[in-house]
């Protein structure tokens, strides 16, 4: 895409396209889309949108390798925290899905795209951790860190 074409997108009110417009939309038009522009679709805008400018996203995602090896890492540096009360709370605090979001590059604009931190977060693992189970995003601080704990053993074995 030129930056000609991404000027013109800019302010673009992709609310007010019809179903045939929204899809007919690239995936490289989608990806060059900010995040404010991003979060400024409204649901019904995002429920028309065709399966496959959803799938293209959803591939596009590249797998963390050891991703829970990397989380327990980052989660326990000095001065950050899980705190699984909310999906993030600062740039040092975040719950497990948070914090997957936030290790991702393209996390935020997952999150932002989905509209849902929990969503964007499997969609992470699924990609970086296809045989190990899903963990529980709505548990307590102790159950969580079990659970990654338990995912680092398997990775490094």
């Amino acid at each position: 895409m030129t930056n000609q074409e991404k000027l013109e997108l800019q302010g673009t009110d992709f609310n007010s396209y019809s179903n045939e417009q929204l899809n007919r939309l690239s995936a490289s038009t989608w990806d060059s889309l900010s995040a404010s522009t991003l979060n400024s679709l409204s649901a019904s805008t995002l429920n028309r949108l065709s399966a496959s400018t959803i799938f293209s996203k959803i591939k596009s995602i590249d797998p963390i390798e050891k991703i829970y090896t990397k989380l327990l890492a980052k989660i326990t540096s000095q001065g950050c925290y899980l705190d699984m009360s909310t999906w993030h709370t600062c740039e040092t605090v975040h719950c497990e899905a948070g914090w997957i979001v936030t290790m991702h590059p393209m996390g935020i604009e997952l999150e932002n795209f989905f509209g849902s931190t929990p969503f964007a977060a499997k969609l992470i693992l699924q990609k970086s951790a296809p045989n190990m189970p899903l963990p529980n995003f709505y548990c307590d601080n102790e159950s969580a860190m079990a659970f990654i704990n338990a995912r680092v053993k398997e990775e490094n074995n």
